[in-house]
């Protein structure tokens, strides 16, 4: 096992996507195996040291940047460990450690015919990173989070204990758990909040008669370390065809995406007009008229692909869509390209923060579908009332907008964050979620609060201190640290 101390070194570990500074650690561990893995987190549970568990900083909440403590770092714990194909070749699992790029585990399914279904945006997340936040992706409309392809975790808890936790095994009779692993009973309650029926990534799952399994996946490393995932994987078995079509108005953008989501194409991602403005550097074939942009998938069978274009070219010609200028193709490498022009909005934002020399802040708010025009006009509203820069997209088929207020100086990044409150509110009082997709971390405790109030995340640091006594395992993450005394 790798040990990594000098502080230069190791100042790649105290950073992520989101803004979040001044991390630091006494050292890095990179354990290689759960054996090491559980060694290390056994000496810190003797020592009471904090530990912060890190991927591959692709996070946006500031989940893996460590104050104080060590980091275990997934670098190393980076191999597929087995691929098991029924006789049939119907089904298969995938067997892999947490340190395993999505873009790993989906070349490896699909040179056997499958592919991973949650399909979360950024390929070079680690798998273990998205389970903890139960990460999801513009298939996700279709397909479900990630916890719906998890067959069996292999869970490493403060003091070194391994809990092999298969799909199944262990439930909670209405809200009580109660189990016993390696010859240790565990009694306990869950929370007392209901969680938002819509996409969803904030704070523990927790529903009447849950599988134990679910309580770890989501749970953002507080609970845990998720040594091992056996993932069930999809069989391929029809093609996907991906459109992008670019509207006059941004309004009929919006109009068409809910038009469709009963016809239930695999993804709808929705772009508004400022991303097109930023996306026309890189793109410069984006026609000049267009102020909104849909991209999305459908799935067809080989000798189907004119179906599939009679099926959207009526819907799209309502909307005043120039057939002519809609990109489609049904091959992979296209498919790919047309998700990368997805991808690249949050680097496009990013280079437009680093300009501004403040921190953007964005949303990852999701609303139930009776609200999502609600939600959607009054963003729109009130960013005109502030005359803020922003940027509007995402995944429009679950109500799950992103929303990244771009402010230019001091005075203006308070009002944003004072704006951004008023979006949280708003969503919550819908019926939403203050996070769908990218989990709480450090960045965003004050929204959990306003989601489940203080009595329910207090349950939650309830649940934590069962698994994690000496609460040292991702301090400060989803939990205020003051909650945990």
């Amino acid at each position: 096992m790798l040990i990594k101390r000098d502080q230069e070194t190791i100042k790649g570990y105290f950073e992520d996507t989101s803004s979040l500074s001044g991390g630091f650690a006494d050292a890095v561990y990179l354990p290689e195996n759960a054996q090491e893995t559980a060694a290390v987190l056994k000496e810190a549970g003797e020592k009471k040291t904090p530990v912060t568990f890190s991927g591959n900083g692709t996070g946006t909440t500031g989940g893996r940047i460590p104050f104080g403590g060590i980091v275990l770092a997934t670098d190393k714990l980076n191999r597929i460990l087995d691929l098991k194909i029924s006789h049939d070749k119907k089904n298969a699992t995938l067997v892999t450690q947490p340190g395993v790029t999505l873009e790993e585990i989906e070349a490896t399914a699909q040179k056997n015919g499958f592919f991973y279904a949650p399909d979360p945006t950024e390929q070079t997340a680690f798998i273990g990173a998205t389970l903890s936040t139960n990460a999801s992706g513009s298939r996700t409309f279709t397909f479900g989070p990630s916890r719906h392809y998890v067959k069996r975790i292999k869970v490493i808890l403060s003091n070194g204990e391994i809990l092999d936790t298969p799909r199944g095994r262990v439930f909670a009779k209405d809200r009580e758990f109660n189990f016993e692993k390696n010859g240790k009973r565990y009694q306990f309650s869950l929370p007392s909040y209901q969680m938002p029926h819509v996409k969803h990534s904030a704070g523990y799952f927790v529903e009447p008669n849950m599988d134990l399994i679910d309580l770890f996946i989501g749970s953002e490393g507080t609970l845990g370390f998720i040594a091992e995932a056996e993932l069930v994987l999809m069989k391929k078995e029809k093609n996907i065809m991906g459109l992008v079509a670019f509207f006059q108005k941004e309004i009929d953008a919006f109009n068409f995406a809910q038009e469709i989501k009963p016809l239930k194409p695999l993804a709808i991602e929705f772009f508004g007009e400022t991303s097109l403005e930023l996306l026309r550097n890189k793109y410069p074939k984006i026609p000049s008229y267009a102020t909104g942009a849909i991209f999305f998938e459908d799935l067809f069978a080989p000798g189907e692909e004119e179906k599939v274009l009679e099926k959207w070219s009526g819907l799209l010609s309502k909307y005043n869509v120039n057939l002519d200028d809609v990109w489609m193709n049904e091959s992979s490498d296209v498919t790919k390209s047309f998700k990368e022009f997805r991808h690249e909005m949050p680097e496009l934002i990013n280079e437009v923060i680093k300009q501004s020399g403040f921190s953007k802040i964005s949303g990852d708010i999701a609303v139930p579908d009776s609200k999502a025009r609600e939600m959607y006009q009054f963003y729109k509203e009130k960013v005109a009332e502030s005359n803020f820069y922003y940027v509007l997209f995402g995944h429009i088929s679950q109500n799950h907008l992103h929303i990244n207020l771009v402010p230019k100086s001091a005075d203006e990044w308070k009002l944003a964050k004072e704006l951004y409150m008023k979006f949280i509110r708003k969503a919550v009082s819908m019926g939403g979620t203050v996070s769908a997709e990218h989990g709480i971390g450090k960045l965003k405790k004050i929204y959990l609060l306003e989601l489940y109030g203080e009595k329910g995340v207090r349950e939650m640091a309830a649940v934590k201190k069962v698994f994690d006594p000496a609460c040292m395992l991702g301090i400060d993450n989803v939990i205020k640290k003051d909650m945990l005394l």
